[in-house]
């Protein structure tokens, strides 16, 4: 691993307990995937996740080339167990170019927000100590249906091998 990268394996007990960070950019917006905000005494912080630091890769996906709405759809689709490789402090957030708040808002159910990839304190429901693991919210059905559309259009404009 090349110096500054960090491995982070994020666990948590249940689907209402925040990650704690705000994720931003992606190739859509013509900007790396970054840690724009980490909420202070959060699973984030407490691994070491910083504002400015570089997302490489979500779980098993490389995330040089994906779009804001892929970066976000892997997070969502790690449930529980979260995975990065990160590039510590790679982004200079005093840059104009990364305070422009680019993504989409999204909370830990898939509820989806104008915004940016952000992970907020609290429970999702908000019902305190509301946990479903097993049941989907409508939002996250139609962001999977969503990425799995947009998937489908990318292999259909793949040449065949």
């Amino acid at each position: 691993m090349a110096e500054g990268q960090y491995i982070v394996r994020l666990r948590r007990k249940q689907t209402s307990t925040s990650w704690g960070f705000t994720l931003q950019g992606g190739a859509d917006f013509g900007l790396p995937l970054y840690l724009a905000k980490v909420t202070p005494n959060s699973i984030a912080a407490k691994h070491g996740m910083a504002a400015g630091d570089a997302v490489l890769r979500i779980g098993n996906t490389i995330a040089n080339g994906l779009s804001h709405n892929q970066a976000k759809m892997e997070v969502i689709r790690a449930g529980n167990e979260l995975d990065f490789i990160l590039q510590k402090g790679a982004i200079d957030l005093t840059n104009p170019a990364y305070q422009c708040g680019a993504g989409d808002t999204v909370d830990d159910s898939g509820a989806q927000f104008e915004g940016t990839l952000r992970h907020t304190e609290g429970p999702v429901s908000g019902h305190p100590g509301h946990a479903a693991s097993n049941v989907q919210s409508r939002s996250f059905r139609i962001l999977q249906m969503q990425l799995s559309e947009e998937e489908h259009a990318a292999q259909a404009q793949q040449p065949a091998k």
